[in-house]
Protein backbone atom coordinates (compact mmCIF):
# COMPACT_ATOMS: atom_id res chain seq x y z
CA UNK A 1 0.00 0.00 0.00
CA UNK A 2 1.08 3.55 -0.95
CA UNK A 3 0.63 6.89 0.50
CA UNK A 4 0.91 10.30 -1.44
CA UNK A 5 3.13 12.18 0.62
CA UNK A 6 4.43 16.16 0.03
CA UNK A 7 6.41 18.62 2.66
CA UNK A 8 8.87 21.52 2.15
CA UNK A 9 11.85 19.11 2.16
CA UNK A 10 10.20 16.29 0.06
CA UNK A 11 8.54 16.78 -3.42
CA UNK A 12 5.36 14.80 -3.77
CA UNK A 13 5.43 11.56 -4.62
CA UNK A 14 4.23 7.87 -3.87
CA UNK A 15 5.64 6.01 -0.75
CA UNK A 16 5.38 2.68 1.14
CA UNK A 17 3.45 3.01 4.33
CA UNK A 18 6.02 0.57 5.64
CA UNK A 19 8.90 2.94 5.10
CA UNK A 20 7.10 5.84 7.17
CA UNK A 21 7.20 7.00 10.47
CA UNK A 22 4.14 8.69 12.18
CA UNK A 23 3.78 11.58 14.72
CA UNK A 24 1.45 13.31 16.98
CA UNK A 25 1.24 16.41 14.71
CA UNK A 26 -1.93 16.85 13.04
CA UNK A 27 -2.56 19.48 9.64
CA UNK A 28 -5.81 20.19 8.80
CA UNK A 29 -5.17 20.02 5.07
CA UNK A 30 -8.38 18.97 2.62
CA UNK A 31 -7.92 16.43 -0.20
CA UNK A 32 -6.28 17.30 -3.32
CA UNK A 33 -4.19 20.51 -2.02
CA UNK A 34 -2.02 22.35 -4.01
CA UNK A 35 1.72 22.51 -2.97
CA UNK A 36 1.57 25.43 -2.33
CA UNK A 37 -1.70 25.93 -0.21
CA UNK A 38 0.13 22.91 1.70
CA UNK A 39 3.08 25.04 2.20
CA UNK A 40 1.27 27.79 3.69
CA UNK A 41 -0.73 25.43 6.18
CA UNK A 42 2.40 23.80 7.17
CA UNK A 43 4.53 27.19 8.21
CA UNK A 44 0.83 28.92 10.12
CA UNK A 45 0.65 25.40 12.06
CA UNK A 46 4.35 25.88 12.89
CA UNK A 47 4.62 21.96 12.30
CA UNK A 48 8.72 22.34 12.04
CA UNK A 49 8.99 23.70 15.60
CA UNK A 50 6.61 21.49 17.32
CA UNK A 51 8.53 18.85 15.59
CA UNK A 52 12.06 19.96 16.87
CA UNK A 53 10.23 20.04 20.38
CA UNK A 54 9.88 16.25 20.31
CA UNK A 55 12.57 13.89 21.06
CA UNK A 56 13.05 12.59 17.52
CA UNK A 57 13.78 16.28 16.44
CA UNK A 58 16.06 17.11 19.33
CA UNK A 59 18.20 13.96 18.44
CA UNK A 60 18.19 15.05 14.69
CA UNK A 61 19.05 18.35 16.15
CA UNK A 62 22.13 17.08 18.54
CA UNK A 63 23.72 14.50 15.48
CA UNK A 64 23.62 18.15 13.05
CA UNK A 65 25.88 19.65 16.18
CA UNK A 66 28.04 16.78 16.61
CA UNK A 67 28.14 16.92 12.97
CA UNK A 68 29.50 20.72 12.63
CA UNK A 69 32.13 20.19 15.64
CA UNK A 70 35.90 20.11 14.80
CA UNK A 71 38.55 18.12 16.01
CA UNK A 72 39.18 20.91 18.87
CA UNK A 73 35.36 21.02 19.77
CA UNK A 74 35.43 17.02 19.80
CA UNK A 75 39.18 16.57 22.52
CA UNK A 76 36.81 18.98 24.49
CA UNK A 77 34.04 17.08 24.77
CA UNK A 78 36.10 14.15 25.64
CA UNK A 79 37.74 16.48 28.36
CA UNK A 80 34.81 17.18 29.66
CA UNK A 81 33.19 13.63 29.67
CA UNK A 82 36.45 12.11 31.33
CA UNK A 83 36.39 14.91 33.85
CA UNK A 84 32.82 13.96 34.80
CA UNK A 85 33.37 10.31 34.94
CA UNK A 86 35.84 10.87 37.29
CA UNK A 87 33.56 12.75 39.64
CA UNK A 88 30.98 10.06 39.33
CA UNK A 89 33.28 7.14 39.98
CA UNK A 90 34.56 9.32 43.06
CA UNK A 91 31.48 9.52 44.57
CA UNK A 92 30.39 6.24 43.97
CA UNK A 93 33.89 4.75 45.62
CA UNK A 94 32.20 6.94 48.44
CA UNK A 95 29.19 5.50 48.45
CA UNK A 96 30.09 2.14 48.30
CA UNK A 97 32.69 3.21 51.58
CA UNK A 98 29.59 4.29 53.47
CA UNK A 99 28.18 1.10 53.59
Amino acid sequence: MTCLIDGPSVERKLINFRRLAFTDIKLPIKKRMRSSLLYKAWTEAGVDQQFAKTTWGQKIANQNKRKELTDFDRFVVKTLKAKKNKIIAKKVKELKAKK
